[in-house]
């Protein structure tokens, strides 16, 4: 997991968020970002969202967090 800074084209004010690199550092200096939504409102669970993508500048990336506590729930 990745502690991301970003800013959507359509807010004015940064925002921080969690999310999963889904590649490495490529040649324009992008990473492939899949994005985690918290599920309860604490701010301790999440749940990746595999539709919510985004190329980032690897200068966004704050810092690697601790691989988060896995429940999977049905299938």
């Amino acid at each position: 997991m990745i502690s991301v800074e970003h800013l959507p084209q359509h807010v004015q004010e940064v925002q921080f968020h969690l999310g999963v690199a889904k590649s490495e550092v490529d040649e324009e200096g992008e990473i492939k970002i899949m994005f985690s939504k918290t599920v309860d409102g604490s701010g301790k669970r999440f749940k990746a969202v595999e539709t919510d993508m985004s190329y980032e500048p690897h200068e966004n990336i704050l810092e690697i967090v601790p691989n988060p506590k896995m429940i999977v729930k049905g299938t």
